[in-house]
């Protein structure tokens, strides 16, 4: 599972260089809530 999130944030780190922070900030946190 830890693996699992690490990957995830790996992913997301990559997009933060793309999108605005925010707004990955924003989806980082609905995807959370749907994993969770």
């Amino acid at each position: 599972m830890q693996k699992f999130q690490l990957l995830y944030i790996q992913f997301f780190f990559f997009f933060f260089r793309k999108l605005n922070l925010t707004k990955c900030l924003l989806n980082f946190k609905h995807l959370l809530f749907i994993v969770y």
